[in-house]
């Protein structure tokens, strides 16, 4: 199901970019009081991705024991 966000529907929140050093691409995040909010920093006007905080936080856990 695509997500009904735009970049300019929460441009009242403080994004974050981040770039990682092994892979391409850039995202950026901003953490909300319900969720957290992705999308791609090359091109804001995209359709974004939000993720309910305990979901982010066990993507997270996730990828951090892959990267290991």
């Amino acid at each position: 199901m695509p997500c009904p966000y735009t970049a300019s529907a929460y441009g009242h929140v403080r994004w974050t970019v981040r770039r990682p050093v092994r892979h391409s691409g850039c995202v950026e995040a901003a953490v909300t009081e319900h969720a957290v909010r992705v999308r791609d920093a090359e091109d804001v006007t995209r359709a974004g991705l939000a993720v309910g905080r305990d979901g982010w936080a066990r993507s997270v856990r996730h990828t951090a024991r892959r990267e290991r």
